[in-house]
């Protein structure tokens, strides 16, 4: 048979029969659905002021590590300005809502001007390849986190704070007493837009292409893919990401230092990536929940937490080193998984 009678249908995988055929569907709709009654839960305090923090925390922090794994993990580019981006979205996004701009607006603007700022810094950095990429990014980030240190001192009307720090104006509540947890269900709403984004873009044409900048950069060029313009597109989607996350962020600790936007922060969003998967599109949230998780359980350890968790670390690591992410289709590929597969029950799912 010539490829001219072969069915278009043929030529792509077809969707799983039964329930697997609407299983990532019907796992994010279940996802979200629990984080949505999270809060509201008795069991472990779930519904107390403390965990409505913790569990924010995760929330902001994926919705960071969502934009950075776009950059790193799709288009293979270590850039490092994350936290520079992180703290200008905190701090802008505070100071225009203190001049009257509504706080989701002044997210969207500062959101913007990142990604401008990060296309800008990728023009010069789209040359550069590994650790010159790395550290040229990263001085960068740390440059924006000196001048908003810096600002008071070389502008009289930008109140940063300067590296003493400064609070935050509320706006959103994170359940003080019996009030409402609006911080949560905000960071809730644009995690699930974030995810649904990054999905379409990774899924479709753009991730496709991410991959072949990051695996074939050399060869992109005489096939007529345009690298540079797709790496331009990746910095400036990271950088907005980065920036809405940052001005969450603010809202969560209600105050601001230069300090929380250096090296630990940067860190911090590698870590949450090599723990989560590189690359996978679940990997952020899972690096955060494990991270964080286990950062609070270990709270009262004070200097012995951080040899726990860096045991911890290392123990995650060797076992799945791609990630928690790539779990599944380990249980998947195993012999009990292959068992499991073949049960009478497991056959319902294929009807």
């Amino acid at each position: 048979m010539s490829d001219a009678t072969i069915p278009s249908r043929a030529l792509y995988k077809p969707r799983p029969r039964g329930v697997l055929g609407y299983g990532e569907p019907a796992a994010v709709a279940l996802l979200f659905g629990v984080a949505a009654l999270l809060p509201h839960l008795p069991y472990g305090g779930l519904n107390g002021p403390y965990w409505h923090g913790v569990l924010t925390g995760i929330l902001i922090h994926t919705i960071s590590a969502m934009g950075f794994n776009l950059l790193v993990g799709w288009a293979g580019q270590l850039g490092l300005a994350h936290a520079g981006f992180f703290a200008l979205g905190a701090y802008g996004t505070t100071l225009l809502y203190e001049d009257g701009v509504p706080y989701l607006v002044a997210m969207v603007i500062l959101g913007v001007i990142c990604a401008i700022v990060g296309i800008v810094i990728a023009f010069p950095a789209a040359r550069l390849k590994g650790f010159f990429l790395a550290i040229a990014t990263l001085a960068f980030g740390e440059l924006l986190v000196k001048l908003i240190e810096l600002g008071p001192e070389m502008w009289d009307w930008l109140d940063t704070g300067a590296s003493g720090g400064r609070s935050v104006k509320k706006v959103f509540s994170i359940g003080e007493g019996n009030g409402p947890i609006t911080l949560y269900f905000t960071a809730l709403i644009i995690l699930l837009i974030t995810y649904l984004v990054m999905l379409v873009l990774t899924r479709g044409r753009m991730g496709r292409t991410l991959k072949a900048v990051k695996d074939i950069d050399i060869a992109t060029g005489p096939i007529g893919i345009p690298a540079t313009r797709y790496k331009l597109v990746a910095f400036g989607i990271s950088g907005f990401v980065a920036a809405i996350a940052g001005a969450l962020y603010a809202q969560d600790i209600r105050f601001l230092s230069p300090a929380a936007f250096k090296d630990n922060l940067l860190v911090f969003m590698l870590v949450i990536l090599v723990l989560g998967g590189v690359g996978r599109i679940w990997g952020p949230l899972l690096g955060a929940m494990f991270y964080i998780l286990i950062r609070e359980q270990l709270a009262s350890f004070q200097i012995l937490r951080l040899i726990i968790i860096g045991i911890a670390l290392m123990i995650a690591i060797l076992a799945l080193p791609y990630g928690f992410a790539s779990l599944p289709k380990r249980i998947q590929d195993s012999r009990f998984g292959k068992q499991i597969r073949n049960m009478p029950l497991a056959r319902l799912f294929t009807l």
